[in-house]
């Protein structure tokens, strides 16, 4: 460790700093050619564009002090999601931050952003604790996170640390483009499929309450095709647990992430521990209410918290015929929701008599055969991408402290 010197964060960054949210709510965005990332955009060591919304010309102006540039570090200050850092994506540049993210950009000379982002997230326990600090809401200040003492490597240690880690991360997000283009690919097959009805135009016709469907199918509710609709537990967070548990902020881009996923004490298992294949509609609020997610993977130890509702199937030849239909009805889906403004919430009562068109047994093989592939694929993908991130949370404290030494690893 002769080599490293320790510093403050904020003597070796040009730049630490959050934004605003202009007034007015979600119609105060008024659209352009300016990102305005906020706390959801966040994730560990990930960018999200799920709900990316952009600011016009006028309202990025009024951000100019917190526009960022490439390479940017984010990190969220405030709330549940506190702690959670990314790099900016290029892609999503130009670019503001709201109050709930910090812009931390690097003295390019002495440390590089790439390396500040695996120290915050090497930290990221501690800055959890420091952000609980007797305050009603967990946050970080600016002063902070310029007093954060960080041990730092040559700039040439440093490339090689990170070079590491990112690796590892690189391909995490191969997996999950991969992932993404096979989700847009299946939901394209489903309206094919039972949408347009493309592959059975040259037969039989029949009228419904839905409209035309090919003969030999049917109209029924959901909860003839499902075993279980419920909400979920009330959780008792305990972060020394092995039992996770699922929130609103799990449920992206079609699919069931553990990324957000919090630890729980466990309760007695029941059916509100999650399935694979299960489908999870958000419930509750507003904003990410009517949003659905399937899951792909397969664990014991996951439950899902009262926000979510889980969506089972009682025979599997349904499993993915259900999950893609309501991915199809998001918008009909958040459109059910009663109560008032902020206290929203999407009724189980409701979800149970949705309309839903009833395939043919016959079809649903001929289906099943084209879309199981894909879905094992997915599965297969989100698996490895977990053994990634486990191997490279297990390397990145003994590389952050210098315990392992870059030239130990193969």
């Amino acid at each position: 460790m002769e080599e490293w010197k320790e510093y403050k964060l904020g003597d070796i960054c040009t730049k630490i700093g959050s934004g605003a949210t202009p007034k007015g709510g979600k119609e105060a965005y008024l659209g352009g050619d300016t990102s305005l990332i906020r706390s959801q955009n966040v994730l560990d060591f990930s960018f999200s564009w799920d709900g990316l919304v952009y600011i016009d010309d006028e309202q990025a102006a009024k951000l100019n002090g917190v526009e960022i540039a490439t390479g940017d570090v984010l990190l969220n200050i405030t709330g549940d999601s506190v702690a959670r850092a990314c790099i900016v994506p290029e892609s999503a540049l130009p670019a503001r931050v709201n109050q709930h993210v910090s812009i931390i950009r690097g003295d390019t000379s002495l440390v590089l952003n790439d390396y500040i982002l695996c120290f915050l997230q090497y930290k990221k326990t501690y800055l959890l604790s420091l952000s609980q600090g007797g305050a009603t809401r967990n946050a970080l200040t600016k002063g902070m996170i310029e007093d954060l003492e960080i041990p730092l490597p040559p700039i040439s240690k440093q490339t090689k640390i990170v070079s590491i880690l990112k690796s590892l991360d690189d391909k995490i997000e191969v997996n999950r483009k991969i992932n993404e283009n096979l989700e847009q690919q299946a939901q394209a097959l489903f309206k094919s499929w039972f949408v347009d009805f493309e592959p059975f135009k040259n037969g039989e016709f029949v009228e419904s309450e839905l409209g035309r469907i090919p003969k030999g199918w049917r109209v029924g509710c959901l909860d003839e095709l499902c075993s279980f609709i419920s909400r979920g537990l009330t959780p008792k967070y305990d972060e020394t647990s092995d039992e996770l548990i699922l929130g609103q902020t799990c449920v992206r881009n079609n699919i069931v992430t553990l990324n957000n996923a919090r630890k729980h004490r466990p309760k007695t298992k029941n059916e509100k521990w999650v399935q694979q294949w299960d489908v999870l509609l958000n419930s509750t609020g507003v904003g990410s209410l009517g949003r659905v997610g399937i899951v792909y993977f397969n664990m014991d130890n996951v439950a899902i918290d009262s926000h979510i509702t889980v969506v089972r199937t009682s025979n599997p030849i349904y499993r993915h015929y259900v999950g893609r239909n309501l991915l199809s009805r998001q918008l009909e889906i958040e459109n059910m929701a009663v109560g008032s403004t902020g206290q929203t919430e999407l009724p189980r009562d409701r979800v149970k008599v949705m309309t839903i068109i009833i395939p043919s047994q016959d079809s649903m093989i001929r289906f099943n055969n084209i879309i199981e592939p894909m879905a094992i694929s997915m599965y297969n993908n989100i698996i490895e991408s977990r053994r990634l991130a486990s191997l490279r949370d297990t390397l990145l404290p003994k590389l952050m402290s210098g315990e392992l030494k870059v030239n130990e690893i193969a």
